[in-house]
């Protein structure tokens, strides 16, 4: 299976083909997510403190097992469904003075990644590997009239290749920026009316594949209103500058400023339901090649089924930046449930359905694709479950779906005799861990 007839280079430079094609309908930007409800939280006394500062360590242990690691398909030359169990070790750790009544405000959270795969195959070999994250925000002044806020989020993901290659996308993100509020009145749960400005500098390094490093400016003006006690009307409008360090690689890899501007209102319509509802107009202004340019919408309701049970049901329509086709415009619906059983269990089910549109492409490798703007249809889904044996000590369960429905694939040659990358696949993830935390 790894080593088929097909060099190791070539396979690598298909797959880039493909590279973040299929994460970008993972994940997007978020906007006015006033209806989703939160479920109440357990009654326990949690971590160290001191004065005003609370430090919270735990450590998380898991067992997961993918069916499906390089998101193979059976048509696939070589990268055919590959499974594979690994153990996954999460240390965190938190510290904030957020009872502190004073004029500034420290939160700092760090969550390592540290995974260890079994499988002898040499595909496998740089997928044990360490990651995590960290994030650091300070408010300076949050209880008057102007304020100031600065922060800092780092990442390194952990992520396998959609080929079985040795090379993966592990990447490291670092983004750091400041805020500048105006939010009239005296007391932060009263005032009706915010408006912020914030400008952020983002910088992606991966480990292996150069082509993807690049360097963001983000900028953004957002505001709210609140005229009444629970409901509110947004604005928000952003402009981002992104610059690869390696220009037009493969023809995947194009600047572009994207921006975005929208609006809406959400809010509280009964002690039960929240509704939300926006829209707006984005473009992604690449330099070269195809770009967006389309409405933006937003609609979502949630609703308490009870004391301890939230409903969400949302759609959104907006666009993420692609390595293939420059973007994906997507219209995306959820639906999640999620039911706290005293204080001793959390239960979580959702699903997400994507349709996502890609911008054209003309493969310049000598190939052949089958649609010039692909479509694809994402799946994902899971189950989550967590039983709290006492304050210090939890169980987690958990399973996850993701699948992508295409048509879409790559051949050697016109008549499609020799299908090289096949866009479709599913995957099945199953988890089993502790919880230790203090």
């Amino acid at each position: 299976m790894y080593g088929s007839s097909l060099s190791r280079a070539r396979r690598g430079a298909r797959a880039s083909l493909l590279l973040f094609a299929l994460l970008t309908l993972a994940a997007g930007p978020t906007f006015a997510q006033s209806a989703r409800q939160s479920l109440p939280t357990a009654k326990r006394k949690m971590g160290l403190q001191s004065g005003n500062f609370v430090l919270k360590p735990s450590v998380r242990l898991d067992g997961h097992y993918d069916t499906n690691v390089f998101n193979g398909n059976e048509e696939d030359v070589g990268n055919e469904p590959l499974g594979a169990a690994s153990v996954r070790i999460a240390p965190a750790l938190s510290l904030s003075n957020g009872k502190s009544t004073g004029d500034v405000k420290f939160n700092f959270a760090a969550t390592g990644d540290i995974r260890a795969y079994f499988n002898d195959n040499p595909a496998f070999d740089n997928l044990t590997n360490i990651g995590g994250g960290a994030d650091l925000n300070v408010r300076f002044m949050e209880r008057r009239a102007i304020s100031l806020e600065v922060f800092d989020s780092f990442r390194r993901d952990l992520q396998a290749n959609f080929w079985q290659t040795a090379a993966t996308l592990n990447r490291n993100n670092n983004n750091v920026g400041a805020r500048v509020s105006f939010h009239p009145g005296s007391v932060p749960s009263r005032r009706p009316l915010n408006v912020s400005l914030s400008g952020a500098y983002e910088t992606d390094r991966f480990d292996d594949f150069a082509a993807g490093n690049a360097n963001t400016i983000h900028t953004r003006l957002s505001g709210s209103w609140r005229f009444l006690p629970r409901t509110a009307v947004q604005f928000d409008a952003t402009w981002d500058f992104r610059s690869f360090e390696q220009q037009n690689a493969l023809g995947l890899t194009n600047d572009s400023t994207p921006w975005r501007v929208r609006a809406g209102i959400g809010g509280a319509i009964t002690s039960r339901i929240t509704l939300e509802v926006g829209g707006g107009w984005g473009n992604s202004m690449h330099a070269s090649g195809a770009s967006f340019s389309s409405f933006l919408a937003n609609a979502g309701l949630g609703y308490k089924a009870s004391a301890s049970g939230v409903f969400y049901l949302g759609y959104s329509r907006d666009f993420q930046d692609s390595f293939y086709g420059n973007f994906v415009g997507f219209h995306r619906g959820e639906v999640r449930y999620d039911q706290r059983i005293g204080n001793f269990a959390e239960l979580g089910l959702f699903t997400r359905l994507t349709y996502g549109i890609y911008g054209s492409y003309v493969p310049q490798l000598g190939v052949t694709i089958s649609q010039q703007e692909r479509r694809d249809y994402a799946v994902d889904g899971g189950a989550t479950v967590r039983i709290d044996f006492s304050r210090a000590f939890a169980v987690n369960l958990g399973y996850t779906l993701n699948a992508v429905l295409t048509d879409f694939r790559i051949s050697a040659d016109e008549q499609q005799s020799q299908v090289l990358d096949v866009g479709s696949f599913a995957s099945h993830e199953f988890n089993v861990g502790v919880t230790l935390r203090y």
